[in-house]
């Protein structure tokens, strides 16, 4: 991300020192660390690699950016991402500035089938970012993209994503960027990293079963997805100091069993 996005990715590395140093600790202070690093050019360059960045940046005075850079944060404060290799640090950059494109939060509700919509923006992004695609990828774009904006289920909570759609998902990702590599990787986390429950106090009416976890995550998927969990648990919690050592160890937790399920 560094050599496609240098000014933001300083900025990132800005706020994360600032952090470091206790400069900003409270979600207010934040969302002013936010608005200070990521000027009005910095955002309008996210914007033309990731179209769709400002209009998320616009929901709810700003709330998903803020807790897109918060993500950052936990990001590169991890020791999964200190541990991981290039390749692994880089996938994980551009998961999560793509993760929450689509989020479009309410006041009191929650957005659960934000995943599903942000890996249809995020695959139409992802050649311009440099992953190559397959030869079908021009004529399967447009109708992978309707079949996953339109897996939604309706339920006492609202819209929740349709796992039974997963299948077909999943196998339209393969014939677009090929069986495995990173494209593949990037967009397989972002589609799911919102089908699991690791906090009973979050639940996710759509998480996956153990038998979906077997069928559709590899381990080469959660070598990226699990740690991703972590980053993106960790963008909220840092701000709940009462909660946060519990929340660190349910989701650990998760990472623990999904894994031990995918080698058994």
């Amino acid at each position: 991300m560094a050599t496609v996005l240098p000014p933001f990715w300083a900025a990132l590395h800005d706020l994360a020192a600032a952090h470091r140093w206790g400069e900003w600790r409270s979600w207010p202070e934040a969302e002013t660390a936010v608005n200070r690093a990521l000027s009005p050019d910095i955002m309008a360059k996210v914007e033309t690699a990731v179209p769709g960045w400002q209009q998320m940046a616009a929901h709810e005075d700003g709330q998903t950016l803020v807790h897109v850079c918060s993500v950052f944060v936990a990001l590169l404060g991890s020791d999964y991402y200190r541990r991981g290799t290039e390749i692994e640090r880089n996938l994980w950059e551009w998961v999560t500035l793509l993760h929450d494109l689509a989020k479009a939060p309410q006041p009191g509700k929650r957005d659960l089938t934000h995943a599903f919509r942000s890996a249809a923006q995020a695959v139409r992004i992802l050649p311009g970012l440099g992953f190559p695609v397959q030869a079908a990828y021009g004529q399967m774009v447009d109708d992978w993209v309707a079949l996953v904006e339109t897996a939604v289920c309706p339920t006492p909570v609202g819209l929740i994503q349709d796992n039974g759609q997963l299948p077909a998902i999943l196998d339209g990702i393969a014939r677009m960027f090929g069986a495995d590599g990173a494209a593949v990787l990037v967009l397989k986390t972002i589609l799911l990293h919102h089908s699991f429950s690791p906090i009973p106090a979050w639940p996710n009416p759509a998480a996956l079963t153990d038998a979906e976890v077997r069928a559709f995550i590899s381990p080469p998927l959660w070598r990226l997805l699990g740690p991703f969990l972590a980053f993106d648990s960790a963008g909220w919690d840092m701000y709940e100091a009462a909660t946060r050592p519990l929340h660190t160890a349910q989701v650990e937790a998760c990472v623990a069993h999904v894994a031990q399920l995918l080698s058994s």
